[in-house]
């Protein structure tokens, strides 16, 4: 332990450094601008991790040399290293996690009364706090900070203190708005806390984006400010189909890219998603015949998979999902698969539950106990590729995953307990009630495998949400963000520091002096051309 100790203070140190090195250099390459009495918010919801909010800056850059806006860089932990790298591109950093008691004693108040309000997880689901919907965010919060696959109505002290900072954080950004509002909010992730800063911003009008891979804006397909991803890809990939049809590549371009996907474990290929590298890096492709008599399958019966989710990623991030949470879903659905004799159930676990620790690590293996003791559901093995799947498969059951779009185009059915992106064209089973559903299970085995428009369709809509993606990662220093991102992702780099080698590639001339050249400022220059008179 107090070797550990050393190491972390002489991480910290060199962290420290580095970043008073960086700051200095990168003083040089920018200017202040005197701004108009307009606000951008950036929602730091990633503490110390540099890379992400480097590209956040960078977009801001972009606009600021076509409007010159105030940009306010927002956090909730007070930390040295966000104070100094935002000064450096001349963009404020503000704490909003202040000390009052008076705030801290009313918001006390307001968690004991949303604690006595909430006896369940649908009743978490339901809650608002200033007429803003936060539940959703705060579940997903329990789950993440907790390690639970679900939410029963709980009452200790971690899941009081979510609640109590979630009330908090509605408070001050109510307070930082009221005086300032904001006029567009760029957000860091889908989920948790950024979920509540997008739906207090948008209370306040303000337009919302998201810069990752890919740079999104949160404008469903009406062309409403919304804080579901999903009406975004929507909304996008709608635009698209027109140009899809008219270049007429999109079956080879779809062949192809699945191809390296599901044969070479190719993630970069498939464009306009983010994938999970451990679902098809060093897997082994098994024939139809080898996997019925190695997992034990009835031959005369048809494979039905079920592809789990990653319980505590996000659940409500997206919007109708027909349970509770993926952890309710994947019980019920389970239940079902157990009554229903006539098809082979296979249950396709998700990669990440290996990161995962607590309860859902516990909840999971329960899962897999209760499969192993049926005579008709299996456990896919591990190290199976999802090539393997597309042989085996007659039909696919997910909440809402993206295997969904992606074995459509084989002409597989698909089976969904919420609205994917995918979902709005027809060719996958979605249903608006869990008794539809459900219903459908119970029939899996009269299924038909998708006829040719149905899989025509499907590859148009895959290509169409590949192009919806506006890459803004495609050169070197986008290549190094997503590299530092990739490892944090993995676990190979702390999230308790910096990425120092990220720095060290950033510091080098090549790289630096093309911050106002890069695929990201430039996106930020395009995005301030285009909503000039929209902000």
């Amino acid at each position: 332990m107090f070797m550990k100790k050393i190491t972390h203070l002489k991480e910290a140190f060199l962290e420290f450094l580095m970043v008073c090195k960086f700051c200095t250099k990168n003083k040089k390459y920018w200017n202040s601008y005197k701004s108009k009495g307009t606000y951008i918010y950036i929602a730091h919801t990633f503490p110390s991790m540099f890379e992400m909010l480097f590209s956040e800056m960078l977009f801001c850059k972009g606009m600021e040399c076509i409007s010159k806006y105030n940009f306010i860089a927002l956090s909730s932990r007070r930390e040295i290293s966000f104070k100094k790298i935002c000064k450096s591109f001349y963009i404020e950093p503000f704490f909003i996690n202040r000390f009052s008691i008076k705030l801290y004693a009313k918001v006390f108040k307001e968690t004991l009364k949303m604690r006595s309000q909430i006896t369940n997880g649908r009743d978490l689901l339901r809650y608002k706090y200033r007429k803003i919907l936060i539940g959703p965010s705060v579940y997903d919060s329990i789950l993440l900070n907790i390690g639970r696959c679900t939410y029963e109505g709980e009452r200790n002290f971690k899941t009081f203190r979510v609640f109590f900072k979630s009330i908090l954080l509605v408070e001050q950004l109510t307070n930082i708005f009221s005086q300032k509002p904001p006029s567009l909010c760029i957000v860091m992730e889908e989920a948790y806390e950024a979920e509540i800063y997008r739906r207090v911003a948008k209370a306040y009008g303000a337009r919302i984006i998201w810069i990752s891979q890919m740079l999104k804006e949160y404008v469903d397909q009406n062309g409403n400010v919304t804080t579901f991803y999903d009406n975004i890809l929507k909304r996008e990939i709608g635009e698209k189909l027109e140009k899809v049809q008219q270049e007429g590549i999109y079956t080879s371009e779809v062949e192809r890219q699945l191809n390296n996907y599901y044969q070479k474990g190719d993630i970069g290929d498939i464009k306009g998603r983010v994938l999970s590298g451990a679902a098809v890096k060093d897997k082994v492709t098994k024939t139809k015949e080898e996997m019925i008599k190695e997992i034990n399958l009835d031959p005369n019966k048809k494979n039905i998979f079920i592809f789990s989710h990653c319980m505590t990623d996000g659940p409500h991030a997206c919007y109708n999902l027909l349970y509770q949470d993926y952890f309710v879903w994947l019980k019920r659905t389970l239940e079902i698969a157990r009554r229903v004799k006539s098809v082979n159930w296979i249950v396709k676990l998700h990669p990440d539950r290996f990161k995962r620790v607590g309860q859902e690590k516990i909840d999971t293996q329960k899962i897999i106990d209760e499969c192993e003791k049926s005579n008709n559901i299996y456990i896919y093995p591990d190290e199976y590729s999802l090539l393997s799947v597309k042989m085996l498969a007659d039909a696919v059951v997910t909440a809402r995953g993206k295997v969904g779009e992606e074995m459509s185009c084989y002409g597989i059915p698909v089976i969904t307990a919420g609205s994917p992106c995918y979902s709005v064209w027809g060719y996958t089973h979605t249903f608006d009630t869990a008794e539809e559903y459900e219903k459908c299970l119970f029939d899996i085995d009269k299924i038909e495998r998708l006829d040719a428009s149905k899989i025509d369709l499907a590859k148009k809509i895959f290509y169409a949400h590949s192009l919806s993606t506006y890459e803004i990662m495609n050169d070197d220093i986008g290549k190094e963000i997503k590299k530092a991102t990739q490892e944090r992702k993995e676990g190979t780099i702390s999230y308790r520091i910096i990425n120092i080698k990220f720095l060290k590639k950033m510091l080098s001339g090549k790289i630096f002096a093309k911050m106002r050249k890069s695929h990201i400022y430039m996106a930020g220059k395009k995005y301030a051309e285009r909503t000039e008179t929209a902000v």
